[in-house]
């Protein structure tokens, strides 16, 4: 048993001795092989993405048979139009993205006039606290309907269906727990 130890820890001496690298350059090149298949990965599953399918050009007339299908007789689609899948992901996107746009527009305007009121009592009043509280409350209200307004617009590119069903939970609560408050308040 004894021979056997001590040949394999001459072996490991030799073999250690005979590259003469360093533990700390064998960890360097591990880590860069390591790196290297991981490009490897992500540039094949790069590659093997699926082509989204192109989307048929109607003529003129067949947007509008199909606009007139849709509102006509929606139950029973022509065959020859192909109806989107995502069209459920497009119904909460379109609620949340078009809340979100109206709630920003009304702080962007809000905001507006707003700055506007404070000048105008600057200059018929000549109050200058008035005008730096109703400025600045304007800027605030400017700022955040932008963001509002920026906020809608790219929530109607999202694709992904688990983003857009959290997104949208979150923002039909938000309207709910508004219209109790209100609710509440005028009891």
């Amino acid at each position: 048993m004894s021979r056997r130890k001590t040949k394999k820890q001459k072996r490991q001496i030799i073999k250690y001795e005979s590259s003469n690298i360093s533990q700390e350059q064998m960890i360097e090149n591990q880590a860069e092989a390591y790196y290297r298949a991981l490009k490897r990965i992500e540039a094949e599953k790069v590659k093997s993405h699926d082509p989204k399918p192109e989307k048929q050009k109607y003529k003129w007339y067949d947007n509008i048979l199909f606009d007139l299908n849709i509102f006509l007789w929606p139950w029973k689609i022509s065959k020859r139009f192909s109806v989107s899948n995502r069209i459920y992901d497009s119904i909460p996107v379109m609620i949340v993205s078009g809340f979100l746009r109206l709630i920003g527009g009304f702080m962007w305007l809000f905001g507006l006039v707003g700055c506007g009121f404070g000048i105008y009592n600057f200059i018929v009043h000549e109050v200058i606290n008035v005008l730096l509280v109703t400025c600045s409350i304007s800027f605030v209200m400017l700022s955040l309907g932008s963001i509002f307004i920026l906020a809608g617009g790219k929530f109607e590119k999202e694709t992904d269906s688990n983003i857009i069903y959290a997104y949208s939970a979150c923002i039909i609560a938000l309207v709910s727990c508004i219209v109790s408050i209100i609710a509440l308040l005028k009891s």
